[in-house]
């Protein structure tokens, strides 16, 4: 729907490279009713169920709901729709894994440092912004919620606590101790809310002799060997051009929360996923 605004050539491209051919036809009558201000036409065709599923989708597009329609004129529920997920994490591992949760219907609630938030506000690429803030970090916080709130101080630690009775998932990526010396550890919530799922990302882990070792999507490049495997046979070692390591543990992180919630659904039990 997106090519749409850029012109009927773009159009004609968009519904041959994105849809199958039977949408082809309902696609570009309902581009031209909308274009022209009309009901689509709809009688005499074959294909009436596919014309009003597209109908539907993009008015559902249009009102801002993010999952398409099963059937015409019936809306879906997110599957995620009634979970709650706090994400106290920064940078890209973390927060990549919540935007996915966010996606699937969550309400994700951010929670930020006073005054200026996450750094990964002022980590821009080439300069760009949106509203003061790196797009950067626009890209993979949009669709949450963010709430400001100083660990230190005592009144806003225990409004954070009364989320953790509420939530459904909690996401953490501060160093081994952090969230322990703030009560917010995966044994004291819990105890406060027995039906959280949490998930933590590090480094390496919370146990071993790298534990407290700094964790960084270049520097664990190039501990795996990974950037020896790019470029051509006359380069040193090249990093991946992308933070591939913060994007594949981001996805293994919702993954691992995902089956957390299967299994709280069908046994009850829930646990932690690093």
């Amino acid at each position: 729907f997106v090519a749409r605004e850029t012109g009927e050539a773009s159009s004609r491209t968009f519904e041959q490279r994105w849809f199958p051919d039977a949408f082809a036809g309902p696609m570009a009558e309902l581009m031209c009713a909308i274009e022209e201000e009309r009901e689509p036409l709809t009688s005499g065709r074959d294909n009436l169920g596919t014309l009003a599923l597209v109908e539907a989708a993009y008015l559902a597009a249009a009102d801002g709901r993010r999952v398409p329609l099963e059937s015409p004129g019936a809306a879906v529920t997110a599957p995620l729709a009634d979970i709650l997920v706090l994400d106290f994490s920064q940078f890209l591992a973390g927060p990549s894994a919540a935007l996915r949760l966010a996606d699937l219907g969550a309400r994700v609630i951010k929670i930020e440092r006073p005054p200026g938030g996450e750094a990964t506000r002022a980590m821009t690429l080439a300069g760009a912004t949106l509203d003061g803030d790196s797009l950067l970090f626009h890209t993979i916080n949009r669709n949450k919620e963010s709430l400001a709130a100083d660990l230190k101080n005592p009144d806003d630690l225990a409004a954070v606590h009364r989320l953790v009775e509420h939530a459904d998932v909690l996401i953490q990526a501060f160093r081994p101790g952090v969230m322990e010396r703030n009560g917010l550890g995966y044994e004291e919530v819990r105890e406060r809310n027995p039906r959280l799922v949490y998930a933590s990302v590090s480094g390496y882990g919370h146990v071993g002799p790298w534990r407290d070792k700094p964790g960084q999507d270049l520097v664990v490049q190039a501990l795996t060997g990974l950037p020896w495997l790019t470029g051509s046979a006359a380069d040193p070692p090249v990093p991946v051009g992308l933070s591939i390591v913060d994007q594949i543990a981001g996805a293994h992180l919702a993954q691992g929360i995902l089956a957390c919630l299967v299994r709280r659904g069908v046994t009850g039990t829930v646990g932690l996923v690093e």
